[in-house]
């Protein structure tokens, strides 16, 4: 299911349906009380999102400008919200686009980032030093 999950951020349609319908039937299904099962199996969903951006966040660095980078992650924050709302609660959509996402495209290249945006404001600089 989580699969499912990453090709949707790939931008591949998947049947959400499906994945809401498969959530439900794993909370069902759960050992141990339907709250603890659902609280798991977000949990996983939110690791596993900072894994996947972790991963994006640090090809994009390599391969984008500034600009075009802040275009994707604003796609990226979109996407999520969008689609964020149907497979999680509504605490942990705030936690999965604060903590995960913001994090892992923004926070941790924070200093690449300040740097990017320098050359691409100034490109001569760069050269200059």
């Amino acid at each position: 299911m989580i699969v499912m999950i990453n090709r949707e951020r790939e931008g591949e349609q998947i049947d959400q349906a499906l994945v809401k319908s498969i959530l439900a039937i794993n909370a069902e299904n759960g050992v141990g009380s339907l709250k603890q099962h659902k609280q798991n199996l977000e949990e996983a969903i939110l690791k596993d999102t900072a894994a996947f951006y972790s991963e994006k966040a640090s090809y994009w660095m390599q391969k984008k400008s500034y600009n075009e980078y802040m275009l994707v992650v604003s796609q990226c924050l979109t996407h999520e919200k969008d689609t964020v709302s149907t497979y999680l609660q509504a605490k942990n959509q705030k936690k999965l686009l604060e903590q995960v996402v913001e994090q892992e495209l923004l926070n941790a290249h924070a200093n690449e980032l300040e740097r990017k945006k320098q050359v691409d404001e100034f490109p001569l600089a760069d050269h200059l030093q």
